[in-house]
């Protein structure tokens, strides 16, 4: 059985922000409570996307921590979609790796300059994302 290195670096980032990051407590997290901490974390996700090693890691943590609230923020698919497109981007066209890379720092930069809690704000920057990306399913 083949595996994709990929998908394989997605599901570990993914199951490393899950057991890393998930709050530890007396009481569950209330949803509002979630979201804030969600919303918190790709913020520093943002700054890491801009200022760390590789954006390409950190852009498969943001895929990660929005699956951790698929069923919780109303943006959380959108935002995994917009992340899922810039990774599929380096793994489908190496040759562009390079830009891929500058377009993940462009989003980052742009998510941090929105207020994550303003709805409108957060449907125009996917709506742009979506658009820059022109993914439509194929």
């Amino acid at each position: 059985m083949d595996t994709n290195p990929a998908q394989d670096h997605r599901t570990q980032a993914a199951a490393n922000l899950s057991s890393q990051d998930a709050p530890s407590g007396p009481h569950p997290m209330s949803e509002d409570e979630i979201v804030s901490v969600y919303l918190e974390h790709t913020r520093h996700l943002a700054h890491k996307v801009i200022h760390g090693d590789d954006p390409y890691d950190t852009a498969l943590y943001v895929m990660g921590a929005s699956l951790d609230v698929f069923t919780t923020y109303e943006h959380a698919g959108g935002v995994y979609v917009v992340w899922g497109a810039l990774t599929d981007w380096v793994e489908l066209k190496p040759h562009e790796e390079a830009l891929a890379k500058k377009h993940m720092v462009a989003a980052a930069r742009e998510w941090l300059a929105l207020d994550p809690h303003d709805d409108d704000a957060v449907r125009r920057y996917l709506a742009r994302w979506h658009d820059i990306l022109s993914y439509d399913g194929s």
